[in-house]
């Protein structure tokens, strides 16, 4: 059950983010998708491809479960949450250099408010790590 709640929290801080106007993988992934004049992004080229490999992977998986319900549906949310996790790591590292970029002036020097980029990294490091083990946990049965 932890895994849902990872999974709640990380999806709403990656429209929070979104909504900021921070630029994030997933803000660029969402703003590819919701407009067709952008469809020639190579995002949602990037999004389809992996989608596709998904779903490839995820009949192998099912083929060699032996067609079990079971499998199949811990693969399909194991899949899902796989990927909400990878864009969610992507979009905190997008955030850790937004931080950087105001926190540090061009020559490499750290600015008075140097303290918020290090601030950033006390609260990314405890929610990746149990977003890790609870993804973990989930893989392995345990959760």
């Amino acid at each position: 059950m932890k895994i849902y709640y990872f999974t709640i929290i990380s999806v709403g801080l990656m429209f929070l983010l979104s909504i900021a106007g921070i630029e994030t993988n997933s803000s660029k992934i969402i703003s590819s998708i919701g407009s067709p004049e952008n469809w020639n992004s190579g995002f949602l080229w990037v999004a389809v491809l992996i989608a596709i490999t998904s779903f490839i992977a995820l009949t192998n998986r099912i083929s060699a479960a032996g067609f079990s319900i079971q499998a199949s549906t811990e693969s399909i949310v194991a899949l899902f949450v796989l990927g909400i996790y990878v864009v969610f790591v992507s979009d905190l590292y997008s955030v850790v250099l937004f931080a950087y970029s105001i926190t540090h002036s061009s020559s490499g020097v750290i600015t008075a408010d140097g303290w918020a980029y290090y601030m950033i990294w006390f609260l990314i490091i405890p929610l990746l790590a149990g977003y890790t083990i609870a993804l973990i946990e989930f893989i392995r049965g345990v959760d």
